[in-house]
């Protein structure tokens, strides 16, 4: 049930005894009715009601893993509700693709969704090499691989970028486990920390060879992109990236034209299929494929091409 370790240890009020059965009826609605229509209007009127700070709840997901997580945070609190990423597609395609035995890379890990999705897929046969560079999101990260018991991830504490060195990572709030954590400065993001970078050309020798990588470094894959020119020349993972949002055409180059130099083509995800798409920085999707299509990775894929 949703409810699961949903309350720290204290005697409830009343009141919170009644929110907490409301929150598990709304909770099974949202999760396990198939119509959609007007869903999201009763996901709006309740996900509005406030929580306390440090009211860290423990969900567990459609994906059968737990999640410790900060309500507070409107990501955290759509998961607490529906019960899952609200990458949907995604989500479907990696179930798809991912195979026991695999390894699977999350380079921007946050709290650990596609973490804990991948490392159920994979099994005990396989691997899951998470990145999170975040001190307060990589605890998120690390607490939610202790609730599953899983013994087949590594964490690493990096971003990863075109250069080695120490960079400050931006946020609103550390706390929340935002996900929408940035190398790149913006207004919305008062708090900042330093993190460490590494180029994945210097770390990939000693890490075990992906079948599949998910990358979401919040507009810097231009950076991760460049310092992984060799890995990527080397090996031929199936790549889902978060692209919306990145300067295409920059001082650094076009960065359509060096994913393309390596052999990658580039896919749009949709709710069946994916269809090849020859410049994203004019799509509406915010994630993508990308794969060498002359790879053996792209068997797990070519029947889903549209």
């Amino acid at each position: 049930m949703a409810l699961s370790g949903r309350w720290q240890e204290r005697r409830l009020s009343a009141g919170e005894v009644m929110k907490s059965l409301l929150d598990q009826l709304v909770c099974g609605y949202l999760r396990r009715v198939p119509i959609t229509e007007g869903k999201g209007r009763i996901y709006r009127r309740f996900a509005r009601r406030d929580w306390p700070v440090g009211a860290f709840v423990n969900v567990r997901t459609k994906d059968g893993f737990l999640l410790r997580l900060n309500p507070r945070n409107e990501e955290h609190r759509r998961i607490y509700y529906y019960g899952e990423h609200d990458e949907r597609y995604e989500l479907a395609l990696l179930r798809k693709i991912i195979q026991p035995g695999d390894v699977f890379w999350d380079i921007g890990a946050n709290v650990g969704y596609y973490t804990c999705l991948a490392a159920t897929l994979v099994g005990e046969p396989g691997r899951v090499v998470a990145f999170e560079p975040a001190p307060t999101t990589r605890n998120f990260l690390e607490d939610n691989i202790r609730l599953n018991a899983f013994s087949n991830v590594a964490v690493l504490p990096y971003a990863v970028g075109e250069r080695n060195g120490v960079a400050a990572i931006h946020m609103s709030d550390p706390a929340l486990g935002e996900g929408t954590a940035s190398l790149n400065a913006s207004d919305d993001k008062s708090f900042s920390v330093d993190i460490e970078v590494r180029r994945l050309d210097d770390l990939y020798s000693s890490l075990p060879p992906p079948m599949v990588v998910k990358i979401d470094v919040e507009g810097v894959f231009g950076q991760l992109w460049r310092g992984a020119r060799g890995f990527f020349s080397a090996h031929a993972p199936i790549v889902m990236a978060e692209l919306k949002g990145e300067a295409f055409v920059s001082a650094a180059g076009n960065l359509g034209e060096e994913i393309a130099a390596l052999g990658y083509s580039m896919f749009e995800i949709h709710k069946h299929s994916i269809r090849r798409v020859a410049d994203p920085a004019t799509s509406r999707k915010r994630n993508f494929i990308l794969v060498k299509q002359d790879s053996p990775a792209f068997a797990r894929l070519e029947s889903m091409v549209a």
